[in-house]
């Protein structure tokens, strides 16, 4: 006895034409979700070499915006200053110690430069622009370039000659919070001579700082407990001498040292009148607080590099540093004298 079924009774209502349709409906829907799959694998095969391009942009093409420094001329790129910021995922990229993965990198004629806090990002401000021949901004890697992996790459060229130097600098003022003017400045060295290439740079930089505050305390049923009158200044001036010097011995071989030295001491000092309405006499007192910052860093690396017939690299690199903060806070309750 033939068995009856959901499926036989309805290929018996439904007429031939319409299966028919139903056929011809699934075909031509196969026929457009291959269509999909194809132009999706077209799209990621485009989407992946473009991935891949590099980006050139010539120092004709900063001209018009008159740079100071190679950190102006990336400035003018469209979503550098952006990428620069996200590519170190909101922390500094020194963080890296000049040797991690991922990420965007600076490079410096294609070199990156071994460092902590001396590397390629910090110099970004301390080469000229008249020294720059061009930039690139190149996605993916490179067996040419010194990296090993990054999302984004930013290779600054500089020109190349057997014999150059310049001098750069920049003078700021910075008007304080309670009105005061303060200068600061940077200037740098930056040139070849023959083989030895070098760069010299020193930042001088204002951080001095005012804070006017004032708190108010109650108690659970609303009465005044107290109120305190704060005035905090910090008065700071960072200090950074920073070298990056390299000779190439050989066409194949090239060392380079680096070497930084920063100071920022930033003492502080703050004064409290602390009123009491604890009492039916207002009782006043005079704190002051006196904070001694101290902080030093150092440091010192460089790498040598041969590069073999077969076009293999060999590169040894070394970094050394130190950094020292020392605090020192002390309290005084001043009298009436």
């Amino acid at each position: 006895m033939p068995t009856i079924t959901a499926t036989s009774i309805l290929n018996r209502l439904v007429s031939p034409s319409l299966r028919l349709s139903s056929r011809r409906l699934f075909k031509q829907s196969l026929m457009a979700s291959a269509f999909v799959l194809i132009s999706n694998a077209a799209f990621a095969q485009n989407q992946s070499s473009d991935d891949d391009s590099t980006i050139t942009y010539p120092a004709s093409y900063f001209s018009q915006y008159e740079p100071f420094s190679v950190s102006d001329m990336l400035n003018r790129i469209p979503g550098i200053s952006v990428a620069l910021q996200s590519g170190n995922n909101g922390s500094n990229s020194s963080s890296r110690r000049g040797l991690g993965l991922g990420g965007d990198q600076v490079l410096i004629n294609g070199r990156r430069i071994t460092g902590k806090g001396n590397e390629g990002n910090s110099q970004l401000s301390r080469i000229p622009a008249n020294q720059v021949q061009y930039i690139e901004i190149i996605r993916g890697t490179s067996g040419d370039l010194d990296v090993r992996g990054g999302n984004q790459v930013i290779n600054v060229v500089l020109l190349d000659s057997r014999s150059r130097s310049s001098v750069a600098y920049e003078i700021n003022t910075d008007r304080l919070h309670d009105g005061k003017i303060q200068p600061g400045g940077k200037i740098s060295l930056t040139g070849q001579n023959g083989a030895f290439e070098y760069l010299l740079s020193a930042e001088v930089e204002p951080r001095w700082e005012f804070r006017d505050g004032f708190e108010t305390s109650v108690h659970a049923d609303g009465s005044l407990n107290d109120t305190v009158s704060r005035l905090q200044t910090t008065d700071s001036l960072p200090i950074t001498f920073s070298s990056n010097l390299g000779y190439q011995f050989s066409a194949n071989d090239s060392a380079h040292l680096n070497i930084q030295f920063s100071e920022a001491d930033a003492p502080n000092k703050t004064d409290r009148i602390i009123s009491d309405y604890n009492s039916a006499e207002v009782s006043i007192t005079t704190e002051q607080d006196q904070t001694d910052r101290t902080s030093q860093s150092w440091e010192v690396g460089g790498d040598y590099e041969h590069i073999f017939a077969n076009n293999s690299r060999f590169k040894a690199l070394f970094i050394v540093n130190e950094k020292e903060d020392d605090s020192l806070r002390e309290g005084f309750t001043l009298n009436g004298a």
